[in-house]
């Protein structure tokens, strides 16, 4: 579908439901931006085939949760959660919310804009927080991973007292 197609079946929808009045007095809503999402690493908030709905930040500052969309070469975006932000720096840690392990430090100047809705199945959804569950999800792996390490540190121990 063309990108003029989905601008106007989402302005249609912000003024349906109200939310049109309050992004227009924050926001040029020329500047929105209409992202397609393809991957599952932010599962289960963003799913492949979501179209994301960028607005620039134009000086504001992320914050923790917020989800941002940031130029990763040519053709490729990448659309993760914030984790931190530094204001001295402007370097942002992020993370997909399927994923274990947090992507690297990058320079705010790479960011396209903060997502703020999502276009599924014709409907403007709302930008999700990171469910719940995740943080317990993330704290058994560690648990389970630092003890697999303790094993291997022990077994490592016993082959070098064989050795000698």
């Amino acid at each position: 579908m063309p990108t003029s197609d989905i601008r106007e079946q989402v302005l249609n929808a912000l003024s349906q439901t109200g939310r049109h009045e309050w992004l227009s007095e924050t926001h040029d809503l020329n500047e929105l931006q209409f992202v397609p999402f393809k991957g599952t690493s932010m599962l289960p908030s963003l799913k492949d085939g979501d179209i994301l709905i960028v607005l620039p930040l134009g000086g504001h500052f992320p914050e923790k949760g917020d989800i941002i969309l940031a130029q990763k070469g040519e053709k490729a975006f990448l659309a993760h959660r914030v984790l931190r932000f530094d204001r001295i720096t402007a370097l942002v840690r992020t993370r997909g919310d399927s994923r274990l392990l947090r992507d690297g430090l990058w320079n705010l100047m790479y960011s396209r804009g903060r997502v703020v809705g999502i276009w599924r199945d014709n409907k403007i959804l709302d930008v999700a927080p990171p469910p719940p569950w995740k943080r317990r999800y993330r704290t058994i792996a560690l648990l389970v991973f630092s003890a697999a390490l303790r094993r291997l540190r022990g077994h490592l121990q016993i082959s070098q007292m064989l050795q000698k």
